[in-house]
């Protein structure tokens, strides 16, 4: 309980991980404002700055908090995230720069993590990040060029043990702040890396399954005949009776609606018998079944029955198929062709039933229950 109420915290002030960089950049408005008040009152107490800039800083907060709602609440990411860096590289730093000890002070630690931050939340925003960039590289350069020239414009620190405490204080804001960046960077790769896993399993089902009913393709048919080579196992191929006559009388769309009603069903009586389910081509389907050919009959009778029973719009639709035995060292499209024979046979006979190879002989099919002694 108490992880979910953080994580909905969390959200509230931040927003969704699975925008990381929008989430990074709301906890370093937010950081920020929080340590610009904490540093306003450590230079207060330890005058390590002039209380002008102490309360400088002070009026910042407001700001940051200004950018941090109108870019959480109001959908103005980028453009909150452009303004506040503009204003971090030519107004804050600077100022922080010239009244917080110069280059003997924290600055150059500080224009060194902004550089890194937008490098990595800013990514999306090319010549402006370019831009920004640039300006991060090269106004410490010219702020040392005019402290060289007007030493005197640099408060300097009292002592250097308050010198020594404020890097110390400002090691820590920037400790923070890289530990923010790179946790939520690291977050950024995790999201890729599970994006990409699901690309990769989409395209592996796409590869394995047919589009309209989701069953396996003949490719993937092929590599579980294949791996199912040394055990006993049956191949049964199914074609819905009367599918042309049915399509062109009700439509493509209907005859789609009734093929995928139809491949539910094998997958259905499929699952509990680890048995693979497939699509031929067409309107017909093919189930490699594991175990003896009277496991594969029983299959067939159940998947027959279902059928009987769902409600299509357009009445009772029946099915023929043979059922064969898989010999070893026999291609799929060898046994295929032996379960067509008995599919043609079941056809000429008057259809709505399944013939199935005896063990004995490829050519002496015997006939599964006809739907009149079923009834």
């Amino acid at each position: 309980m108490k992880h979910d109420y953080w994580q909905r915290c969390s959200a509230w002030w931040l927003g969704s991980r699975d925008k990381p960089f929008e989430y990074t950049h709301h906890a370093l408005l937010l950081v920020g404002g929080g340590l610009h008040l904490v540093a306003a009152v450590f230079n207060l107490a330890l005058e390590t700055a002039e209380a002008n800039y102490a309360i400088s800083m002070l009026m910042l907060v407001p700001l940051y908090l200004f950018f941090w709602y109108q870019s959480r609440w109001c959908g103005r990411f980028q453009i909150m995230a452009v303004a506040f860096n503009f204003l971090f590289v030519l107004f804050n730093l600077p100022l922080n720069w010239f009244f917080n000890g110069g280059s003997a002070g924290p600055t150059l630690m500080f224009y060194l993590i902004g550089l890194v931050y937008i490098t990595v939340v800013l990514r999306s925003l090319g010549r402006v990040q370019r831009a920004l960039q640039l300006l991060f590289l090269l106004v410490p350069v010219l702020l040392l060029l005019v402290e060289q020239q007007y030493p005197h414009w640099v408060y300097p620190y009292p002592n250097e043990q308050v010198r020594q405490w404020d890097l110390v204080f400002s090691y820590f804001v920037t400790a923070v702040c890289v530990l923010i960046l790179v946790n939520n960077y690291g977050r950024r790769y995790q999201l890729e890396r599970d994006r990409a896993t699901a690309l990769a399993e989409q395209l592996r089902l796409l590869a394995e399954r047919d589009t309209l009913t989701g069953l396996f393709n003949r490719r993937a048919m092929e590599q579980s005949y294949q791996a199912w080579q040394g055990q006993p196992f049956c191949v049964a191929l199914m074609d819905l009776d009367h599918f042309k006559r049915l399509n062109d009388t009700f439509g493509h769309a209907y005859g789609d609606e009734v093929l995928k009603r139809f491949a539910e069903l094998a997958q259905k009586v499929a699952t509990p018998l680890q048995a693979v389910a497939g699509r031929h081509g067409g309107e017909e389907f093919v189930l490699l079944i594991p175990g003896e050919i009277a496991i594969a009959e029983q299959c067939l009778i159940q998947l027959r029955q279902q059928l009987y029973a769902i409600d299509l719009l357009h009445g009772v639709v029946t099915f023929s198929g043979g059922i064969v035995q898989a010999c070893e060292e026999e291609s799929l499209d060898h046994a295929l062709h032996r379960a067509d024979l008995l599919l043609y046979a079941a056809k000429e006979q008057g259809r709505d039933r399944v013939l199935i190879e005896t063990h004995t002989s490829h050519t002496a099919p015997r006939q599964e229950e006809s739907a009149e002694s079923m009834a």
